[in-house]
């Protein structure tokens, strides 16, 4: 039974969404969790799949006797060894790290990663005080709020402050990439609509339900790029605003062999990281180095280089609580393995 991330399949009573709060608000920050704070892989049309230490044990295991596998599981199992052998040093992470590695200096009771968090939380200080945190993922549904509150604990740890999600976008969306880029695009609508701002930042940390670009469509027009959808969000606001918008598009795809399609929700990855970082401040310099890769990873010291973390270095976890199986049991009973039907991103 391998732990799925959320939404697969459940659905929440359409509820009032959380208005936007602070109209001086010069920067918005919009955060996606699955494929974004961890790494998630696609399953069909199933939920996708957590990258995480414990299916990683449970792949290995399932991995030992393949021949004896139905076509379905086999390929899930070929999914996730592909993922967790990935090497990340193109795209900037240290020379050895690997998914695997990543994910499995995960938060302990939490699907997502630290070190993901920490960028996250860099991202946070770095957009200044006149800025607001917005909640656009699955866990904004209110029977995920628990998971939720556990994360802007974790958050609030690495901004050595108090943290809470400022907002919510609308929770009644169609739960397609083209629905999520529809909710966030409302919700800029209506801050512009309050704001007493001239001038409005927007940065969107998102995967869209671990869908490549090229292959949807918004209003009838097809979103290609990042720039498409930032073209989309800065599209039809007031007037009086001067409103500039950076994507982050989490999201990987290879092939396996001949036939594996691979598609993956990629975690906030340095590479991308770097781009909100410049986004945000774009006169402080960071160029990459010759050769192509920053040196970041999941053994960054604590204050160390520009991007010091105040979480110290990652540390894998070797063994899991039984508070961890636990939430592992909790989290996979919501979905029947290698059952197929209505999912999040259907």
């Amino acid at each position: 039974m391998f732990q799925r991330l959320l939404g697969g399949g459940r659905s929440a009573k359409p509820v009032a969404s959380t208005s936007p709060q602070v109209a001086s608000a010069d920067t918005l920050i919009f955060v996606d969790i699955d494929g974004v704070l961890n790494v998630g892989v696609k399953d069909g049309f199933s939920s996708p799949i957590c990258l995480s230490a414990s299916n990683l044990r449970r792949c290995q295991a399932m991995a030992e006797s393949i021949d004896t596998l139905n076509p379905e599981e086999r390929g899930v199992v070929d999914r996730l060894l592909s993922v967790s052998s990935r090497r990340l040093d193109a795209i900037g992470e240290e020379a050895e790290a690997t998914y695997a590695r990543l994910c499995c200096a995960g938060e302990v009771g939490l699907d997502v990663i630290r070190l993901f968090v920490q960028r996250l939380a860099q991202l946070i200080r770095a957009a200044g005080p006149q800025r607001q945190v917005i909640l656009s993922s699955t866990w904004r549904q209110p029977q995920h709020m628990k998971k939720a509150q556990k994360l802007e604990q974790v958050i609030a740890t690495e901004l050595g402050e108090p943290f809470v999600f400022d907002a919510r976008t609308p929770l009644a969306e169609d739960r397609t990439a083209a629905g999520r880029l529809k909710g966030i695009h409302s919700f800029i609508r209506e801050h512009c609509a309050s704001s007493t701002s001239q001038t409005l930042r927007v940065l969107v940390l998102e995967d869209f339900h671990i869908t490549a670009m090229g292959t949807w469509h918004v209003d009838g027009k097809c979103i290609s790029s990042e720039a498409d959808a930032e073209e989309y969000l800065m599209s039809n606001l007031p007037s009086h605003m001067t409103v500039t918008s950076k994507l982050l598009h989490t999201y990987d795809e290879w092939r396996a062999g001949a036939t594996l399609q691979v598609q993956v929700g990629s975690g906030l990855t340095v590479k991308h990281f770097v781009r909100g970082m410049d986004f945000l401040n774009p006169s402080d310099d960071f160029d990459e180095p010759a050769g192509g890769g920053w040196k970041r990873g999941v053994t960054e010291p604590a204050g160390g280089g520009r991007f010091g973390f105040a979480g110290g270095a990652v540390k894998f976890k070797e063994k899991e609580t039984e508070e961890d199986e636990l939430e592992d049991d909790d989290f996979a009973s919501a979905s029947v393995p290698w059952a197929r039907g209505v999912t999040e991103g259907r």
